[in-house]
């Protein structure tokens, strides 16, 4: 029964994130919004992705550790993990609409909230506060890409992309006028599997 119970409520939680993602999905902030939103931005590389219980909340979420090359607004150590509600662990798995997609390896510029509950940290306004880093295949020049999620063929939603240099300084003179960071933040959470 007491198992009952906590797929019941772990359904349910499911269905309001769900329903909070999707309204929050559909609030595009500018640059400097984001940017004001933000307790930190960072530059850097995700070193690992990992998923598992959280037991004090009772769900699932995925650990991403990203190692930092850059800080544009805030203060962060050389590695942090952000805490991102949702994932598979074993054969169970929480999706929630709207979060941001890792790979691996990949370079990144993060917008980064704080999540109240734990004071862990996480992108700002769900997917809205992840940028990934490619290389023009034409020009050889750096730009950044974000998107909302993929649609059923795969295809990217929301694609939206700009040079990584016009970013980066729009960041830090937005960063000038933005609050102050907020003391106690998790920068890498205890529950978070170990690196591998």
């Amino acid at each position: 029964m007491l198992r009952f119970r906590s797929f019941l409520v772990s359904g349910l939680l499911l269905l309001l994130v769900a329903g909070t993602a999707s309204a929050s999905v559909t609030l595009r902030l500018t640059l400097p919004e984001l940017t004001d939103s933000s307790v930190a931005v960072v530059r850097g590389r995700v070193v690992a992705i990992d998923s598992a219980w959280d037991r004090p909340g009772g769900t699932i979420y995925t650990y991403i550790e990203i190692r930092i090359n850059d800080v544009l607004k805030g203060e962060a150590p050389r590695r942090i993990t952000l805490k991102q509600l949702g994932g598979t662990v074993g054969d169970m798995s929480l999706v929630v609409q709207g979060q941001s997609e890792w790979t691996r390896r990949e370079e990144v510029v993060l917008f980064l909230g704080v999540r109240p509950r734990d004071l862990t940290l996480d992108t700002s306004t769900l997917w809205q506060g992840k940028w990934t880093v490619e290389r023009d295949p034409e020009t050889g020049d750096e730009q950044v890409v974000r998107f909302a999620g993929r649609d059923e063929s795969g295809e990217p939603i929301d694609r939206e992309q700009m040079a990584l240099a016009d970013l980066e300084a729009a960041a830090r003179v937005q960063s000038r006028t933005s609050r102050s960071v907020p003391t106690g933040i998790v920068f890498n959470p205890p529950e978070a599997p170990p690196t591998r």
